[in-house]
């Protein structure tokens, strides 16, 4: 059963950080590079938001686990998106690879602070 509520929780982060991300810069009309930046804090407030809601109702919230991860999360797809900047550009999936930094950058202190 726990597997399934995390497959929901990480399928409710990848809708919210979707919405933050490609459809706010879409609605607002954000261009010219400048979407990379929404792309940034949309996907991991979305990411992170959704979790933090999670822990909190799963009453395991811990406030400076959260703060590490929003800083990961947000540094993680930061890099990402210079990741984009400097290698040449060839298709569409290369805009996912903020999306995936977001993910990683929130699962990725749970296993290290765990150790």
């Amino acid at each position: 059963m726990k597997v399934l509520i995390q497959i929901l929780i990480v399928i409710l982060q990848l809708i919210a950080a979707s919405l933050l991300g490609f459809a706010l810069a879409a609605a607002l009309g954000i261009g010219n590079g400048w979407e990379l930046v929404v792309f940034i804090l949309g996907f991991s407030l979305g990411v992170w938001g959704v979790g933090t809601l999670a822990t909190r109702m799963n009453k395991t919230y811990q406030t400076r686990a959260q703060l590490i991860r929003l800083t990961a999360t947000l540094l993680i797809s930061a890099l990402c998106v210079l990741i984009i900047l400097v290698t040449p550009a060839i298709g569409f999936v290369r805009i996912l690879y903020p999306l995936a930094g977001a993910f990683i950058g929130y699962y990725l202190p749970g296993v290290v602070l765990k150790r």
